[in-house]
């Protein structure tokens, strides 16, 4: 998320609240996808296992396009 730290002391609940859309909506799907695992979550950070640096890869490379809005492709969504 863009500006996390700030937006944060800015706004906490509301922040917390759309990195955990965030999390439930785009990561998630995109981690079971390519057969990885959340192993931990700390602030905008997380650690993943992945079953191979395939799937890691292919996962990292679609990530970023998940939060480009269709409307405004150039315009990160967060």
């Amino acid at each position: 998320m863009v500006d996390f730290s700030r937006r944060l002391e800015a706004d906490e609940v509301g922040t917390i609240a759309r990195f955990n859309a965030c999390v439930v909506d785009i990561f998630n799907p995109r981690i079971e996808h390519h057969g990885g695992r959340t192993v931990r979550l700390a602030g905008d950070g997380a650690l993943l296992e992945f079953p191979s640096a395939v799937e890691e890869i292919q996962c990292a490379i679609e990530y970023p396009s998940a939060f480009r809005s269709p409307i405004r492709p150039n315009k990160p969504v967060v």
